[in-house]
């Protein structure tokens, strides 16, 4: 028996976006619903890859979590001539990735401008279907390897694959680049889905269910996750600007 046990982290509120948004996707079956189907999952990988990607991997020891809270404690306030200055107003430190005025990360890949209504008749079509259906089961994976719910990780797994399978058969995108990386993304996509079922056995028994795991290939897999689904973000969030525009 596997004696990892869940744990709360600190993306529960990321997972709480991340389980509202594929709820959604659910209902999204109504013909006219496509566009809205599409943007709704490529906003959701938005938020994955901003939290939940980060959170597969393991939470740090207590000692370590003690060690950085000593380290983060504020020094004694300066007195006198040495007490530092208050910052400006309006002047902070810019971290993280920028992003556009579309709301779009600076490194998601776009098209010319001629060819945005392909793009949206392919979003529209069996390509912009077969993506949602990928990002959602990413999303499912990453949550379950996140609350380390194996045999819940296991089946999302085989999901992802058959779903990366229908991604590769649809059209291709018609932007050279995007399609070019969206292409060696469902490879990706595919191998750590491939790790993820192999780290994974389930055996039934009479009473309890019996999860054994290989531990290495179950650490390259999250680790895979993670990487991917940056890699997807940035091959087609521009897809989901293109949408919210024309809602």
């Amino acid at each position: 028996m596997s004696s990892d046990a869940p744990k709360p982290t600190e993306t529960s509120g990321a997972r709480s976006v991340l389980r509202a948004g594929w709820a959604r996707l659910g209902g999204m079956t109504r013909p006219g619903s496509h566009r809205m189907l599409l943007a709704a999952t490529v906003a959701c990988l938005g938020v994955l890859v901003a939290g939940v990607s980060i959170a597969v991997f393991s939470q740090p020891s207590g000692s370590q979590a003690r060690h950085a809270a000593a380290a983060s404690s504020p020094a004694p306030a300066a007195t006198g001539a040495g007490q530092p200055k208050a910052a400006a107003p309006g002047h902070h430190a810019s971290t993280g990735t920028k992003v556009t005025s579309d709301g779009v990360a600076s490194t998601a890949l776009r098209w010319p401008p001629r060819l945005t209504h392909s793009i949206e008749r392919w979003a529209k079509g069996r390509g912009g279907a077969a993506l949602a259906a990928v990002t959602a089961q990413l999303g499912d994976s990453m949550q379950a390897a996140n609350l380390k719910l194996y045999a819940q990780m296991r089946q999302s797994c085989a999901s992802l694959s058959g779903s990366v399978a229908a991604a590769r058969a649809a059209p291709s995108i018609p932007a050279a680049a995007m399609q070019h990386l969206y292409a060696k993304t469902l490879a990706g996509i595919d191998r750590t889905a491939a790790d993820c079922r192999g780290a994974i056995t389930i055996k039934p028994g009479d009473e309890t269910t019996e999860t054994q795991l290989n531990h290495p290939l179950l650490d390259r897999a999250r680790a895979g996750f993670a990487q991917v689904s940056a890699r997807l973000y940035r091959a087609t969030a521009e897809i989901r600007t293109l949408l919210a525009k024309g809602r």
